[in-house]
């Protein structure tokens, strides 16, 4: 597991895409051994990991040790991200946040390290990011949902009421043919 030590952190250019999945996997492991809630990776499945989150951490977020603290923040944050992107179409990319990593979503940079840092003491931290993102409707290529259901549509073929051109007849003077000799 991937741990402080002595207040530094691993340098984040030897971390991969796949250690995040790696991660995440021992959150849900983690969470069903310790609880006995399932995580799914799907976006309702953030509800649940709050209500672990609330249930499991100490009252007074002092009493986390740095590195119990640590290794909550890597296996929280990569589970969200990894929700983000299984689920939301987001992308792992190297970034300037503190840990190296953040999701993409189209536009948009979600570190998800620094959200699973707020969750010790904001209640239902997880789920606000998932609710926020409904409410803007926002997909991975950042686009609104609506107008990507309304492109779904025109794809499917539901564009029949619209109105094909007539193809055009030919003036009379263009159909003539010249049978005159000089």
């Amino acid at each position: 597991m991937w741990r402080w030590k002595r207040g530094r952190k691993k340098d984040s250019s030897s971390i991969s895409r796949d250690s995040f999945a790696k991660w995440a996997g021992e959150c849900v492991k983690l969470v069903d051994e310790k609880t006995g809630v399932k995580l799914d990776y799907s976006l309702e499945s953030l509800k649940n990991l709050d209500a672990v989150v609330s249930r499991l951490k100490p009252e007074d977020p002092g009493e986390f040790q740095s590195e119990l603290l640590g290794a909550y923040i890597v296996l929280t944050g990569s589970y969200l991200g990894e929700v983000l992107v299984r689920s939301r179409g987001g992308k792992w990319e190297k970034t300037g946040s503190p840990l190296g990593w953040a999701v993409k979503l189209g536009v948009r940079e979600i570190d998800v390290f620094q959200i699973a840092f707020e969750s010790v003491s904001q209640p239902d931290r997880f789920s606000r990011l998932h609710s926020e993102l409904d409410s803007k409707g926002e997909q991975a290529g950042g686009m609104p949902r609506v107008l990507s259901e309304l492109e779904e549509l025109i794809v499917k073929g539901y564009t029949s009421e619209i109105e094909e051109p007539k193809k055009k007849e030919p003036l009379p003077w263009e159909t003539l043919e010249e049978d005159y000799e000089y």
